[in-house]
């Protein structure tokens, strides 16, 4: 089922380049290559995640972002755990006001998929507790204000703040009769990547 999932995540952003292609030719701007790590949460949610990112510019104040993406997460509230972790893939994109094609200050929004697979424990340390795992289909669409700042000719920092939420297209669950869903929702967080200009 998973290898399924994800063969209908690559298909679902190969469309959405063909979708973007009839504007790409007519582009002369720079592209970028990021590595960013981000890391945050929200009520009771610690998370991590690493993306890499293709940014190509359409314009000199507008640019499309392609990202894969590897989530890693825990939710505790006492009573109920969750750990989990996941792939994801994601579109979006990125204004730049200054009309300064893919450098300096930028606002973007994202939108994309994760394939998660969680553990769980309910009722944490007492005599009722219960133990399984599952997996989840999320969708996930986030904003995102940032920078870029320059370190050399081609090569930025990229510090950003994002905000955003996970919501379940698909959840499953063990063992048999369990009617658990990711605790996977809203978040904010801090990233920090490096670019580079080609």
């Amino acid at each position: 089922m998973k290898k399924i999932r994800i063969t209908v995540i690559g298909a679902g952003f190969s469309l959405i380049l063909l979708l973007f292609s009839p504007f790409i030719s007519f582009v002369n701007a720079d592209d970028a290559f990021n590595f960013r790590l981000a890391g945050g949460g929200g009520e009771d949610l610690i998370a991590i995640a690493v993306y890499g990112e293709y940014e190509m510019s359409l314009s000199d104040d507008f640019s499309f972002v392609g990202r894969v993406g590897y989530l890693n997460y825990e939710f505790d509230d006492d009573n109920f755990d969750e750990e989990g972790d996941g792939p994801g893939i994601e579109a979006g994109f990125r204004i730049y006001p200054r009309s300064n094609a893919i450098e300096g200050f930028f606002i973007g929004g994202v939108v994309g998929v994760w394939d998660t697979d969680w553990d769980w424990i309910d009722n944490k340390g007492r005599p009722s507790e219960t133990r399984g795992s599952g997996s989840t289909l999320a969708l996930h669409i986030g904003a995102e204000i940032g920078g870029k700042i320059p370190l050399g000719r081609r090569v930025y920092l990229i510090p950003a703040v994002q905000i955003g939420n996970w919501s379940g297209l698909d959840d499953e669950c063990e063992p048999a009769g369990c009617d658990k869903e990711t605790e996977l929702g809203f978040y904010g967080a801090g990233s920090l990547g490096v670019g580079v200009v080609f």
